[in-house]
């Protein structure tokens, strides 16, 4: 791809005409690197299922992003734990936003970590991906750019698939629950495990083909060097004591029956429920 585009992206849902959020084009996908340093800050949503606008007031409530959609987290990573996808209009606009958000991060020093659960993994390859965004049309000001995705969004397939299914940040790893069997490979780096993952991306039927294992917490958090697994399971409480304390779940707001965000932030964790109330978790 030559020089960036910058296109401009109608707001699915908004509730006033005229609202956008911007992205440019890579150049080039790179796969993700599988460990970072641990950052002052992490925020973790999981299971958005292509609800963008509860996403989008889960990213303004914590501060990661504007009315317009700047980036306002400076230096703090977002860690996105798959479950984000749904073929329909609203679930590819998380996708793009999500797309948006890595450069206007990686400007301020911060970070999008996007982990794809066994759901993106399994549409990877839909129909979806030929389909031109309805939001994506030409602005009339002459002000503005047009939005030209000529082929689609074949833009985010091939995004998608440099994205990894674990990754370490410091001393914790992170991916989605759905992923546990196939990330439990005694004799793989992590950085093996999402290589590995990565090659049955055009044929991801043959990922899942394994048994289903009893999750073993010491063994995986032991070879990884880790004192937590960060994961995402609607049907589990958050940080429930089955792992002994090295498991922290992200669930559901019991009330809203909304997912729960994560904190954390010099090395505590904070539970955030759908009303932006915090509780230290650990």
């Amino acid at each position: 791809m030559g020089p960036k585009t910058r296109i401009s992206l109608i707001e699915p849902g908004a509730k006033r005409a005229g609202v956008y959020f911007s992205l440019r084009l890579k150049r080039n996908c790179h796969n993700e690197p599988s460990e970072h340093e641990t950052p002052g800050r992490i925020l973790v949503l999981a299971n958005i299922s292509g609800k963008f606008r509860y996403f989008r007031r889960l990213l303004l409530m914590n501060g990661v992003i504007d009315k317009s959609y700047r980036w306002t987290y400076g230096n703090g990573h977002l860690v996105l734990l798959g479950n984000f996808f749904e073929e329909s209009e609203l679930g590819i606009a998380c996708l793009w936003l999500i797309y948006s958000l890595e450069e206007k991060a990686a400007r301020s020093g911060g970070y999008v970590h996007f982990i794809l659960s066994n759901r993106e993994i399994a549409n990877l390859n839909g129909e979806w991906r030929y389909a031109h965004p309805r939001y994506a049309v030409k602005r009339k000001s002459s002000k503005h750019p047009s939005t030209a995705l000529y082929d689609g969004n074949n833009e985010l397939w091939r995004w998608l698939r440099h994205k990894n299914i674990i990754e370490k940040i410091g001393d914790m790893c992170f991916l989605h629950s759905t992923m546990f069997k196939e990330v439990y490979e005694p004799h793989l780096s992590i950085t093996e495990i999402n290589n590995m993952a990565r090659s049955y991306y055009a044929r991801p039927e043959d990922l899942f083909v394994a048994q289903k294992r009893e999750i073993k917490t010491y063994p995986v958090a032991d070879h990884f060097d880790v004192n937590a697994i960060i994961t995402g399971n609607p049907s589990l409480d958050l940080n429930t004591d089955a792992f002994k304390g090295k498991l922290v779940n992200m669930g559901v707001d019991p009330l809203y029956g909304k997912p729960e965000a994560l904190l954390i932030k010099e090395g505590r964790f904070y539970k955030i429920d759908a009303r932006g109330d915090r509780t230290r978790i650990r």
